[in-house]
Protein backbone atom coordinates (compact mmCIF):
# COMPACT_ATOMS: atom_id res chain seq x y z
CA UNK A 1 0.00 0.00 0.00
CA UNK A 2 2.78 2.47 0.80
CA UNK A 3 5.25 1.38 -1.87
CA UNK A 4 5.10 4.88 -3.43
CA UNK A 5 6.18 6.58 -0.22
CA UNK A 6 9.55 8.35 -0.27
CA UNK A 7 11.37 7.32 2.92
CA UNK A 8 13.51 10.45 2.73
CA UNK A 9 10.33 12.52 3.10
CA UNK A 10 9.21 10.35 6.04
CA UNK A 11 12.60 10.82 7.72
CA UNK A 12 12.23 14.58 7.25
CA UNK A 13 8.75 14.43 8.82
CA UNK A 14 10.16 12.47 11.79
CA UNK A 15 12.98 14.99 12.23
CA UNK A 16 10.54 17.92 12.10
CA UNK A 17 8.35 16.19 14.69
CA UNK A 18 11.36 15.58 16.93
CA UNK A 19 12.41 19.24 16.66
CA UNK A 20 8.89 20.37 17.52
CA UNK A 21 8.67 18.29 20.70
CA UNK A 22 12.35 17.87 21.68
CA UNK A 23 12.10 20.08 24.75
CA UNK A 24 8.55 19.27 25.76
CA UNK A 25 7.93 17.65 29.11
CA UNK A 26 4.15 17.20 28.82
CA UNK A 27 4.25 14.28 26.39
CA UNK A 28 1.39 12.51 28.23
CA UNK A 29 -0.92 15.43 27.42
CA UNK A 30 0.30 15.63 23.81
CA UNK A 31 -0.26 11.87 23.43
CA UNK A 32 -3.82 12.28 24.74
CA UNK A 33 -4.48 15.08 22.27
CA UNK A 34 -3.29 12.93 19.36
CA UNK A 35 -5.27 9.88 20.60
CA UNK A 36 -8.56 10.98 19.02
CA UNK A 37 -10.57 7.95 20.20
CA UNK A 38 -9.03 8.07 23.69
CA UNK A 39 -8.17 4.39 23.24
CA UNK A 40 -4.71 4.59 24.77
CA UNK A 41 -3.04 4.22 21.36
CA UNK A 42 -2.28 6.44 18.40
CA UNK A 43 -3.27 5.17 14.97
CA UNK A 44 -1.77 6.14 11.62
CA UNK A 45 -4.83 8.34 11.08
CA UNK A 46 -4.17 10.06 14.42
CA UNK A 47 -0.55 10.63 13.41
CA UNK A 48 -1.58 12.11 10.07
CA UNK A 49 -4.11 14.41 11.73
CA UNK A 50 -1.70 15.40 14.52
CA UNK A 51 1.13 16.19 12.13
CA UNK A 52 -1.04 18.31 9.88
CA UNK A 53 -2.52 20.11 12.90
CA UNK A 54 0.95 21.22 14.03
CA UNK A 55 1.88 22.33 10.51
CA UNK A 56 3.85 19.30 9.32
CA UNK A 57 2.32 18.18 6.02
CA UNK A 58 1.97 14.41 5.82
CA UNK A 59 -0.17 11.94 3.92
CA UNK A 60 -1.79 8.91 5.53
CA UNK A 61 0.74 6.67 3.78
CA UNK A 62 3.64 8.71 5.21
CA UNK A 63 2.06 8.52 8.66
CA UNK A 64 1.74 4.75 8.27
CA UNK A 65 5.45 4.49 7.42
CA UNK A 66 6.35 6.73 10.36
CA UNK A 67 4.30 4.54 12.71
CA UNK A 68 5.87 1.38 11.30
CA UNK A 69 9.33 2.76 12.06
CA UNK A 70 8.53 2.34 15.75
CA UNK A 71 5.86 -0.36 16.07
CA UNK A 72 3.93 -2.90 14.02
CA UNK A 73 0.68 -1.94 15.73
CA UNK A 74 -0.78 1.35 16.91
CA UNK A 75 1.54 3.46 19.07
CA UNK A 76 1.43 3.26 22.84
CA UNK A 77 2.71 6.17 24.93
CA UNK A 78 6.07 4.40 25.15
CA UNK A 79 6.19 3.97 21.36
CA UNK A 80 5.28 7.64 20.89
CA UNK A 81 8.10 8.67 23.23
CA UNK A 82 10.50 6.46 21.27
CA UNK A 83 9.39 8.13 18.04
CA UNK A 84 10.03 11.57 19.53
CA UNK A 85 13.14 11.04 21.62
CA UNK A 86 15.10 8.08 20.25
CA UNK A 87 18.64 9.01 19.26
CA UNK A 88 18.54 6.22 16.67
CA UNK A 89 18.51 7.77 13.21
CA UNK A 90 18.08 4.43 11.44
CA UNK A 91 14.89 4.05 9.48
CA UNK A 92 14.31 0.41 8.65
CA UNK A 93 10.82 0.08 7.27
CA UNK A 94 9.58 -2.51 4.80
CA UNK A 95 6.95 -0.51 2.95
CA UNK A 96 5.51 -3.64 1.37
CA UNK A 97 4.76 -5.10 4.81
CA UNK A 98 2.64 -2.16 5.98
CA UNK A 99 -1.04 -3.06 6.10
CA UNK A 100 -3.77 -0.67 5.07
CA UNK A 101 -5.69 0.82 8.00
CA UNK A 102 -8.94 -0.93 8.83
Amino acid sequence: MTAGVDLTVVKDIRNALRRKYASRSNIDRIFSQWDKKQAGVITAEDICCGLNKIGIKASLEEAMALKASVAQSDLSLSDFQQLLFSKDQAFNVDLNAIQAPS
